[in-house]
């Protein structure tokens, strides 16, 4: 993070979709952060996720969200898969406009304003405006749900262990079925990534990437009790250039016929 904010109120748990916990005090601070860098650099984001022609790092991180998109779709849309999907930091809609494309209705939620409203006009363009909904907003406080499945691309990425501990939780209470997040592997790669970060004016700089320790963060994840009943499944790492992401699969068993009405 390289703006200092004022201290806000953690923002209210999702009510309408009964989630179990709610945002760390923190959380709206760093949120503020986050929102600001993103805001002031709206158009570099639009333009990573076009067709726009780009050079040097930024193709290599547009290529490697693009693999970690795909791998997410693919898991979203396998057979038996879901019809509704809250995209949990959806950006300007890269990942919320693939999934519509193949028929699943998608609540988007956003911090940034200005790339919200560039994913709406994408969504109008591309004839999907029905099928998806694109808001402003904190991720932890989306409007309606539960949904089938909620994803979590790179939007944790600059919040710490307990911050993002605490946002799984309050995510995973807004899924009925299953949770896709990706986090920042702790790595000697992204390590020496960050040193030479730092080299840069601190204007050009993103938010501080906050990486983890893959294993013990979800076990300590899913030692939290509110998170009973959901278990770790598949995983895949994506490294391209300065992009890296670790993206895991948590699920929980569906309920059986009859169940949900007791």
């Amino acid at each position: 993070m390289t703006a200092h904010a004022p201290d806000l109120p953690p923002p209210p748990s999702p009510s309408s979709s009964g989630s179990p916990g709610e945002a760390p005090e923190t959380w709206g601070r760093r949120s503020r952060s986050v929102r600001e860098y993103f805001e002031d650099r709206a158009e570099n984001w639009i333009r990573l996720t076009s067709d726009a022609p780009l050079t040097g790092i930024r193709e290599t991180v547009r290529e490697g969200r693009r693999r970690m998109r795909d791998t997410l779709a693919s898991w979203v849309l396998e057979p038996g898969g879901v019809s509704s999907v809250l995209d949990a930091g959806c950006g300007p809609g890269e990942l919320s406009l693939h999934l519509a494309r193949s028929g699943v209705r998608v609540t988007g939620v956003d911090l940034s304003e200005p790339l919200v409203e560039a994913g709406r006009r994408r969504a109008r363009e591309a004839g999907l405006a029905e099928r998806v909904e694109l808001h402003a907003g904190d991720m932890l406080s989306p409007p309606g749900g539960p949904w089938d499945c909620v994803v979590a691309m790179d939007s944790l990425l600059y919040y710490d262990d307990q911050e993002s501990v605490e946002g799984l939780v309050v995510l995973a209470g807004c899924a009925r079925e299953r949770l896709l997040v990706t986090v920042a592997p702790r790595t000697l790669v992204l390590g020496a990534m960050h040193r030479v970060g730092a080299l840069f004016p601190r204007r050009d700089r993103a938010p501080g990437i906050q990486p983890v320790r893959i294993d013990p963060f979800f076990r300590r994840l899913l030692a939290d009790p509110r998170m009973a009943g959901w278990e770790r499944g598949r995983e895949l790492r994506v490294q391209s250039g300065f992009y890296i992401s670790h993206a895991v699969e948590l699920r929980r068993p569906r309920p059986q016929a009859g169940e949900e009405e007791r």
